[in-house]
């Protein structure tokens, strides 16, 4: 009988055993082989919504953007412009060769591909025929073509990935209202000069609790007592104010996929630029946090959608969350740099260019006519080309004063996008299923209510911040009920 440290001794050199073999290390050691593979196969960041015919496998494409090269060679000079503007070095010119061997590829592959459907129906008629001579025949020819099939694919494999890369950096077309040098702007109230003391809404709100900050995070916080009610008053009075104007309300998703942020020029793959689930990847596909008020989630509901041209033009706002990436790694709380706000976010959708503009200076006065209710000094940005996102050829922004900060930080913006991002997702008009063109579109945060509220605190307190909410002035005129009464230093 052997002793019990052997036994022992045994037991532990199985368990070691045991453990080298056990599941998690197969799947461990494949998942690694599979993800070195991986690797191997696509160098660098695989684009979700420019997939190459030879990644199809890998990656889902669940739309195919629209793509012109006629209108791209016709439209060189005012692409190459919108470049250097956006202050983006490449020469899109010396692609044109590259964009002109891609079309022939393409017809030349298209060509070996009927022609193998041709050799493919009559080696069927044959089978059907029992004329096995000249099915035989025509089986050694077709196979011989099959070589030559997959070498002409391969050469447009090649060139098509080439192509794509190169259209996939191409930036919507400068508006010729955006600046080309520098923002410029345009001045609304201006701020007067306090000879006292102004607090952050930050020391405010912990002197009168309007904040409780959550216990696993720095920056998660509540909004309790008349803060909580401001917050409805401020969604209450955007809410009137878009229904007065014929403004539509929609309900969005909160998610998205990696192609819908790629076709809106934001990056799928960086974590400054978007919120990625920890879930499985569909065929390089992933889930984002974006919010149901945000253009993302906006393109989720239109994307393949053809609309009805007698609509024209078609408003619609979101309420709800939007989540800002880059304001994650913040160290300490405010409400300027949150990850998580309550927007409303608007959209419009029209014909062409011309009613484009005409809707873009409609949204943008109606913010004029919001902000200046809150008698807070506001200015209008006119933002430059280089700071535009590559899908966007114009953008307003509106700011607000910061009496503690003493500067100017932004709480609402409008943007036109032209058909840009239609013809990337395929949002189309027409007549019922006939298509007769690509929407235009017109979009922006009308409101980023924590910013606003911020604003709110700051500028309505008095020199007794325990005071902040005592006075007569009436911040929403406009919203009969609102239980939130203010007194503005600047008013004064």
């Amino acid at each position: 009988m052997e002793s019990i440290s052997v036994v022992l001794c045994r037991f532990h050199s199985y368990r070691k055993l045991l453990t080298n073999l056990s599941l998690w290390k197969f799947y461990r050691n494949n998942h690694q082989l599979a993800a070195a593979t991986d690797e191997a196969r696509h160098p660098g960041k695989l684009s979700t919504l420019f997939v190459p015919g030879r990644y199809g496998a890998n990656m889902y494409q669940i739309v195919k953007p629209v793509i012109n090269i006629n209108e791209i060679v016709q439209n060189i000079n005012a692409i190459q412009h919108s470049f250097r503007s956006r202050g983006i070095s490449f020469d899109i010119e010396n692609s044109i060769d590259l964009l002109r061997q891609f079309e022939a590829e393409r017809d030349s592959y298209l060509k070996f591909v009927e022609k193998d459907h041709e050799y493919l129906t009559e080696l069927s008629n044959l089978k059907s025929l029992n004329d096995e001579s000249k099915y035989s025949n025509l089986q050694r020819e077709h196979d011989t073509f099959i070589i030559e099939l997959k070498a002409a694919k391969e050469k447009f494999n090649h060139i098509e990935e080439l192509f794509l890369s190169i259209i996939a950096k191409l930036p919507n077309i400068i508006h010729p209202c955006t600046p080309l040098q520098s923002d410029t702007i345009e001045e609304y109230i201006t701020p007067k000069e306090i000879n006292r003391t102004m607090w952050s809404h930050v020391e405010i709100g912990k002197n009168m609790s309007f904040f409780k900050h959550s216990k696993n995070s720095s920056v998660s916080y509540y909004l309790t007592g008349i803060l909580s009610d401001l917050e409805l008053a401020i969604q209450t009075y955007f809410y009137n104010k878009f229904i007065e104007n014929g403004v539509t309300p929609i309900a969005c998703v909160d998610f998205c996929k990696s192609f819908l942020l790629e076709a809106v020029g934001l990056d799928p793959y960086s974590p400054d630029q978007c919120i990625s689930l920890k879930l499985k990847a569909e065929r390089g596909q992933k889930l984002h946090l974006v919010g149901g008020a945000s253009f993302e989630s906006f393109c989720a509901y239109l994307t393949n959608m053809n609309v009805s041209k007698h609509t024209f033009p078609m408003k619609y706002f979101s309420l709800g969350r939007c989540y800002n990436a880059k304001h994650r790694h913040e160290k300490s709380f405010d409400l300027f740099s949150i990850v998580q706000s309550s927007n409303f976010h608007y959209l419009t959708l029209c014909k062409d260019s011309k009613n484009e503009d005409e809707e873009f200076e409609s949204f943008f006065n109606l913010l004029i006519s919001c902000y200046s209710d809150f008698k807070i000094p506001f200015r209008a940005i006119n933002c430059s080309a280089k700071n535009l996102n590559t899908t966007e050829s114009r953008r307003k922004l509106l700011e607000m004063w910061s009496p503690a900060e003493q500067m100017y930080k932004p709480v609402a913006h409008v943007s036109q996008r032209g058909d840009f991002v239609s013809k990337r997702l395929h949002v189309t008009y027409g007549v019922e299923h006939v298509i007769e063109g690509y929407c235009h579109m017109v979009e922006g945060v009308a409101v980023n209510i924590p910013v606003l509220m911020a604003f709110i605190v700051e500028n309505f307190q008095k020199s007794n911040v325990f005071a902040i909410f005592s006075g007569s002035y009436k911040v929403f005129p406009s919203f009969y009920h609102c239980p939130v009464k203010l007194t503005n230093p600047y008013m004064q």
